[in-house]
């Protein structure tokens, strides 16, 4: 017996030192079959959980870095998109700008600037140019802006931004349909050219945003002022209501509320807006006369012109992975009041739809239709005392449509995309048109104030 005790004690000795040298050599025991069993099911189970999980959940897509872009210590980040597009077309402008000919027209932005921790906060100055060149027509134009964006995310459900800038455009000698060029006989023969139709603008604004996926709401103050440059032909003593400069001073408020349904299925927004216009140099016009007073003797001028708009525009799409296919609803209502006297006081609906359609690979398909409807109240336009009546109905109103039509490829992983472009716009107006020397009494002006226009482009946009 005591023989026995002692083997079995020294094997026990033996294996004990044994397991003890090897153990940094020795690969781990396996668990018995059960058990390896049991975890390999625990880890399928949280797998197949995690996997539930993602698909409840909306995919977030994590934003590509530009081209430019360089880590500054820890937690800073310089980031410097770049964006540039290229095209020619061809233009084709009936009635109220009767015109045709080839354009160009070349582009970019450039946007520096720094991000914080991941965008909790990021402020940036984007720069922009665009020229578009006209060949048959004068037509040219040249736009040049900057700004700043800043903005600061509080935590998970607030932010605030702030942004402001300045922007510049550029129409030299436009032909000017209140500046016509007489023959010997008085008779209309072209039009002056004017640099009127350009201005400069200025603007700042201020948001607060809350977000509670999938829902996000904001408040928007906005101040803009705009001043366009003065023709030497108009005299503000003598005849102030000719070509007026279209300097405006505005204000305005904008809540907006945007999100998503059914896994980004559905994506819905609206925005309910107000703005205060005010045109330092265009007087008020009396109710169905559009009188102004302007000019030396008689009553004096009316007040400046002054309106205040409203308006609501809402927006729906819905997307089908089946046939590759997002679809867009749309629509709103705006109304303008004219304080002083209603002259200009109308309300307008707006009805659209779009489909975007992606048949193969990154192709892509667009197809949009614009509809707007406008009605002006009983104290607008009306006949009377050298004024015709209306084309149609018993207040004047207008009806607009616009067609948009794209295809585009992107390649190089989206940076470049190749586009082919078309445009149509048909507007109808029942105002009366002018006609040398009959309306209005005295002037050579010849304008139809219906329009059809024509644009088709090809080009290339870059994203770098």
């Amino acid at each position: 017996m005591f023989l026995k005790r002692f083997c079995v004690s020294f094997g026990l000795v033996i294996a004990c030192a044994t397991t003890r040298v090897f153990a940094e050599e020795a690969p781990a025991p396996p668990l018995p079959s059960g058990a390896a069993a049991a975890d390999a099911v625990g880890v399928k189970a949280k797998k197949k959980r995690r996997k539930k999980k993602a698909a409840a959940e909306p995919r977030q897509k994590r934003a590509r870095l530009p081209a430019i872009h360089q880590r500054v210590g820890r937690r800073w980040m310089f980031l410097s998109p770049v964006t540039a597009h290229a095209g020619l077309g061809y233009a084709r402008d009936w009635f109220l700008r009767d015109s045709e000919g080839a354009f160009a027209v070349l582009g970019g932005t450039i946007t520096p600037g720094m991000r914080y921790s991941r965008g909790r906060f990021v402020v940036s100055a984007p720069l922009g140019v665009e020229h578009r060149e006209a060949w048959g027509t004068p037509l040219r134009q040249l736009d040049a802006g900057a700004g700043f964006v800043a903005s600061l995310r509080i935590d998970d459900a607030w932010a605030v931004a702030a942004d402001g800038g300045a922007a510049w455009r550029g129409r030299p000698a436009w032909p000017d349909m209140y500046q016509p060029l007489l023959d010997d006989v008085g008779a209309p023969r072209g039009l002056r050219g004017t640099d009127r139709f350009g201005r400069t603008t200025g603007r700042a604004g201020l948001e607060g945003t809350w977000s509670s996926d999938p829902l996000r709401l904001s408040l928007r103050a906005e101040l803009e002022r705009r001043e366009t440059p003065i023709d030497p032909a108009w005299d503000a003593a003598l005849n102030p209501t000719h070509l007026v400069p279209g300097d405006l001073d505005r204000w305005g408020l904008a809540l907006g509320a945007r999100g998503m349904a059914a896994r980004d299925i559905l994506r819905y927004r609206a925005t309910l807006r107000f703005d205060d216009l005010t045109h330092p140099l265009e007087d008020a016009r009396d109710a169905r006369t559009g009188r102004t007073h302007g000019g030396p003797g008689g009553a004096p001028p009316n007040p400046p012109l002054h309106e205040r708009r409203w308006g609501l525009e809402a927006e729906v799409s819905a997307r089908s992975a089946a046939l590759a296919t997002r679809f867009l609803l749309r629509g709103g209502v705006e109304h303008n009041d004219d304080v002083f006297d209603d002259y200009l006081t109308w309300i307008r609906w707006h009805a659209g739809a779009g489909a975007t359609v992606k048949p193969w690979r990154t192709l892509a398909l667009s197809l949009d239709y614009d509809l707007r409807a406008r009605e002006y109240t009983t104290a607008g336009y009306a006949e009377g005392l050298g004024h015709p009546p209306l084309d149609w109905g018993d207040v004047r109103g207008d009806l607009e449509h616009r067609v948009r039509a794209e295809v585009a490829y992107p390649m190089r992983r989206r940076s470049l995309t190749p586009y082919l472009s078309a445009r149509w716009l048909r507007s109808q107006t029942n105002f009366p048109d002018y006609a040398p020397y009959v309306y209005p009494a005295g002037a050579a002006y010849r304008i139809d104030w219906d329009r059809a226009a024509l644009q088709l482009g090809a080009g290339l946009r870059a994203q770098l």
